[in-house]
This record gives C-alpha cells, sequence and structure tokens, in this order.
C-alpha cells in the first residue's frame, strides 16, 4: 500500500508539472543562452568537451567569466548532439530536471518525517527490523507540490541557462536523500553509498557554486538525528562484523533474528565532504580562479569593499524575496535594488526583523524538527547568495530563490498542516491551500508566456527595468535579428547613454551601422569596443571587414596583424591576411 501511494504521488507530480510548464516549451533561447549554447563552440564538437573542465563557463563563446560549472555546459553539449539548437529539447529537460526535483523533496521530507513521527520506533523481532513510516503525507505532498508549482521558479526553469540552479538543487538533493539512506536504512549500507554521497557533492559543486553550503545541512542532519550519542542504531543482515563492546551487547538481544544491530558514523561523511568543499575552494582560488573568486562583481567600489554595507543591502532584499512568494505578480529578469549604508533604513530594518524573527523560530521551536530543518536550509542557502562574504555579479535574483525555497515552502506546508490539524479550521485550509495552488499555477503558466522569444522577453523586461543598459543591447538585439534596425540604432544609443560601459553595446551598434551602410560610423564604434577591451576579439574582425567594404585594404591589414600579436595561436588570423592581400575577399 505504501509503494503504491509513493507511486500515485510521483504520477500525480509529473502530470501537474506538465499541466503548469508545458507551455514552456514554446519558448525559446534568450539572453545568456547566446553565450552558453548558440555561441559556444566548445559544447559543438565532443573533442573540446574537456576544456568545460578546464575553461570558464562561457570560454567557448570567446569570453571571460568567473563562473567554473562544467556539468551545465556538459549537459548543453550532449543537448547539442541530440537536438542542435532546437529549443523544445533545452526546454523539455529543465522541466523533467525540475519535476525530479519536487520528487526527491518528496522522497527526503517523507523519510524525515518517518523518523521524528511519534509512531517512529525501534524494534527487533524473528520477522524484520526497520524503522516504522509515518503515513501522513500532507506536508512531504504539499511542499513539493508548491515547489513544484510557484511563479519565483520560472527564472530557473524557463530560463535554459538557469538550469544551473535546477542541476546544483538535483544534486544536492540526492546527496542529502543518499545520506538519510545511511542513517534511516534497515540494511548495513554498502560502501557504494559513500562514494554516491561524494560524487553527487562533486557533481552538485560543479553545477552550481552555491552548494557549496551542503555540508551544512548534512551536519544538520546529522545532528536532527544522531543525537549525542554519535552513532546512529541501524540493522543489519546477519554476518556483518560487529566493531565495538556496545555492538556486541545489543546484538545479543537478536542472537535469534535474522537480524543484528550494528552503528554507523555518519559524523565521518560530513568530514568527508566537508574536506571536499576545502578543496573545491582552494583550487576556485588557484587553478579555476578566472577573474576574481572572491569577487564575482569582478569591481571595487563602496558595495564591494565593505562587508557591512553589503549585510545590511542583502537585509534589504529579504522583504521583497518574501513578496514575492507572497504575491507573485510582478516578476521580470534585470532585477534592480540600491547599496545601503545603515541598518537604519526601511528596508534593511525589516530585513532585520526577518531574520530576527527566523533565528527566534529556529531557537523556540528547536524541538520541532521539520521547523528546525526549514528554517536551517532557508538561513544556510540564502548565505551563498546573501553578497555578504562574496561580492557576486547582481544585488538581487528571483533564480537565487530556487534553492531556499525548499525550506520556504517547508516552512509553510507545517502552518497549513498545523491549521489542517485543527478540525474547525480543516475545511477552510483546505479551501484555501485548494485556491493558493490554482493561483500560483496559473500565474506560472502566464509567466511563462513571457519567455516565449527574445523580443516579447525583453520588452515585458524592460517595462520593470527601464534603467537597465544591459536589457536594452538585448532588445537591440533582438530588434536586428528579424532585421528592424531603425528600433535596434535607438535601443543601442539608450543603452550606452545609461552607462558606456560595455564594448559590447558599441560593437553590436557597429554591426547596425554595416547593415545601414553607413561604414564611417561602423569603424568608429569597432574602434570604441577595441579600446574598452583590446581582447575583445568579436571587433577586431568585424572591423576588417568594415575596412574592407571601404576598400581601405591596408587598413584592414593592420587590424587583422594587431588581432595577430594578442592572439598568437589563431590561425585564422594568416588566412585572412593572405586572402585579403590576394583580393580573394570581395563585396
Amino acid at each position: 500500500m505504501k509503494t503504491v501511494t509513493n507511486k500515485k504521488i510521483v504520477f500525480l507530480l509529473i502530470i501537474i508539472g506538465f499541466l503548469v510548464w508545458g507551455n514552456s516549451l514554446r519558448n525559446t533561447l534568450v539572453w545568456d543562452d547566446d553565450e552558453n549554447i548558440i555561441n559556444n563552440s566548445y559544447i559543438r564538437h565532443i573533442s573540446l568537451w574537456p576544456k568545460l573542465f578546464t575553461e570558464n563557463q562561457v570560454a567557448g563563446a570567446g569570453v571571460v567569466s568567473n563562473q567554473y560549472r562544467p556539468i551545465l555546459e556538459l549537459s548543453y553539449g550532449i543537448e547539442y548532439h541530440i537536438w542542435r539548437l532546437w529549443p523544445v529539447g533545452y526546454h523539455f529537460i529543465n522541466i523533467i530536471i525540475h519535476i525530479f526535483n519536487a520528487i526527491l523533496i518528496f522522497l527526503i521530507l517523507k523519510k524525515i518525517q518517518s523518523a521524528i513521527s511519534p509512531s517512529t520506533s525501534l524494534r527487533v523481532n524473528d520477522q524484520q527490523s526497520a524503522i516504522k513510516p509515518f503515513n501522513h503525507l500532507t506536508i512531504p505532498f504539499l511542499t513539493s507540490l508548491l515547489f513544484l508549482i510557484h511563479p519565483i521558479q520560472t527564472e530557473a526553469v524557463d530560463y535554459i541557462a538557469g538550469r544551473t540552479d535546477l542541476l546544483g538543487l538535483m544534486f544536492m538533493l540526492i546527496t542529502v536523500y543518499l545520506f538519510l539512506k545511511k542513517l534511516f536504512n534497515n540494511e548495513a549500507m554498502k560502501q557504494w553509498n559513500n562514494l554516491a554521497i561524494y560524487l553527487s557533492f562533486i557533481l552538485a559543486l560543479l553545477s552550481k557554486e552555491s552548494t557549496i553550503i551542503l555540508p551544512g545541512i548534512i551536519s544538520l542532519l546529522y545532528l536532527m538525528f544522531a543525537g549525542s550519542d554519535r552513532n546512529y542504531l541501524i540493522f543489519a543482515p546477519k554476518g556483518k562484523r560487529a566493531t565495538t563492546n556496545t555492538d556486541r551487547k545489543l546484538n545479543s538481544f537478536a542472537s535469534d533474528s535474522q537480524s543484528q544491530i550494528i552503528f554507523v558514523r555518519p559524523e565521518q561523511t560530513t568530514i568527508f565532504l566537508l574536506i571536499i568543499s576545502l578543496i573545491y575552494f582552494f583550487l576556485r582560488l588557484t587553478v579555476f580562479n578566472f577573474q576574481n573568486t572572491l569577487n564575482f562583481y569582478n569591481s571595487n567600489n563602496l558595495f564591494t569593499t565593505n562587508i557591512f554595507y553589503r549585510f545590511f543591502t542583502f537585509l534589504s532584499t529579504l522583504p521583497v524575496y518574501l513578496s514575492l512568494f507572497i504575491a507573485p505578480i510582478h516578476l521580470f529578469m534585470e532585477r534592480t535594488n540600491p547599496v545601503y549604508t545603515s541598518l537604519l533604513y526601511p528596508m534593511p530594518l525589516l530585513g532585520f526583523i526577518l531574520i530576527s524573527m527566523l533565528v527566534a523560530l529556529l531557537i523556540l521551536l528547536r524541538k520541532n524538527k521539520l521547523i528546525l530543518f526549514s528554517v536551517s536550509w532557508i538561513l544556510l542557502t540564502l548565505l551563498p547568495v546573501s553578497n555578504i562574504l562574496v561580492p557576486l555579479n547582481s544585488l538581487i535574483a528571483e533564480h537565487w530563490m530556487y534553492i531556499p525555497s525548499v525550506g520556504v515552502f517547508l516552512f509553510v506546508s507545517c502552518f497549513f498542516s498545523f491549521l489542517a490539524s485543527k478540525k474547525n479550521f480543516r475545511s477552510l485550509t483546505i479551501f484555501i491551500i485548494v485556491i493558493i495552488v490554482i493561483s500560483l499555477s496559473l500565474r506560472t503558466i502566464s509567466r511563462n508566456s513571457d519567455w516565449k522569444d527574445r523580443i516579447t522577453f525583453y520588452e515585458q523586461t524592460i517595462k520593470f527595468s527601464p534603467g537597465s543598459a544591459r536589457v536594452r543591447n538585448n532588445l537591440a538585439m533582438a530588434y536586428a535579428d528579424v532585421k528592424q534596425y531603425e528600433k535596434a540604432e535607438k535601443e543601442y544609443l539608450k543603452s550606452i547613454s545609461l552607462s558606456d560601459d560595455y564594448p559590447q553595446t558599441h560593437h553590436n551598434l557597429g554591426n547596425i551601422y554595416v547593415q545601414l551602410k553607413r561604414y564611417d560610423q561602423a569603424i568608429n564604434e569597432y574602434k570604441k569596443a577595441i579600446k574598452m577591451d583590446k581582447y575583445f576579439s568579436p571587433a577586431y574582425f568585424n572591423l576588417t571587414l568594415a575596412y574592407l567594404r571601404k576598400g581601405e585594404k591596408d587598413r584592414a591589414i593592420t587590424t587583422l596583424e594587431t588581432y595577430g600579436k594578442l592572439f598568437p595561436g589563431d590561425p585564422k588570423t594568416g588566412e585572412l591576411i593572405n586572402l585579403i592581400k590576394s583580393d580573394k575577399i570581395v563585396f
């Protein structure tokens, strides 16, 4: 009966998942999908896949980044060789991973709730030795359901580059699930289980940097369930050697049964996970430190150099995140947030109150292990995206809530479960839950359509972020793709007026001027791009072509020679120079 119930719930989650996210299959690739997939030469050639593990995330697109996520890029490489640049395939995989994460959440919480249920008992008899399961599935199912359907997940699920969050959480959950098996299983754990735990954690780290906090979560689970004995009882088939006097004494009670009591030491697992984290951190500071691992913001300013300002700013984002969980109406990319230099502003102060409430709940309700786990999960998983320890490339982002949302939805589910346990509130609680689930599902379906194509996506985003130079640059690129060059020029100029920090914008504007046959203006923009970043390689080739269109061969050759000195390993340089000299390039 238990297995059938589990299968039904898993099947229900799959059906609901595709009903809510199915319309995202019609969406295209947007935003950083260009660098990660479309323009990434490394994923196109299997012979170049080893470079995914030795260079930065978007090196295959000729871009320098401090992110190192080879498993993410490897997933793109595998898919590229299955369906090339077919967007449906990439969106389908994102949906599958998201649904799988919801299922893992259900299974993990079911295991935890079985362990903390009042009906849980350790027993030895002639037939079996097991931890008696708790058959109440409300909290595990509701948590996984809310996680599955909530609109705040759209930035991770609809966005193919957002798969980094999906994969990171997936491997985190697999690690947690395997660790719980080690704690709760009714048979001796084989060595492969330990290896699987360590491997899944490594895969998590290679998918998303913020998963480095996983040893903290594993340690929490160990402290919650192993207790002060520093050992945890499990049962194993006869024949497993007892290693301590305590083992032998306990086994005397089971001498006539088909099983024996042994001890496992899960703290060893947490130590090994911590060692893996330290090794990863060392490598990110050395071998894989592509720009500045301790400053993803990649610049020194008031925010990056003052940890207190980063803390105050982080606090100010918490009310925003909370509002998105409660009323996910205004969802959009490229969010902005002020940098706060004091706690004595309304938003940081409100955030401080929220954090204080979480800590108070942690202390007051620490005996309720589900509440303890939910609040601890929230606090631990917020830390890597808080900007406090390491400045990131943004101050706030919806997809940063993908991993912390597990704790949020568990807390909410515990609250609804408490209300439903009161006879006077049961019917009302069920009604409220149904309304919430329907409303959230409809909002997610609606939000999916905002990612339909590039123009739709950027026009929607710019309504909420009109001052974003990057969004206007990307909208201009979308207009250029459909040959709306005048609109593209207008957006590029707006982008430059807002923030003249990106060589890509000048380069792209130069491409527009080439299409409009305004070559002098194009040359001027390409030169600006090169002046801003002399290693921005695309500008050299397009500047060369612009000179050739004007018939200025000598300047075209000089441009390529300059490029050749900066990139001596590129064989195209000499080939192009020879073609130009032999007049084999004609416009």
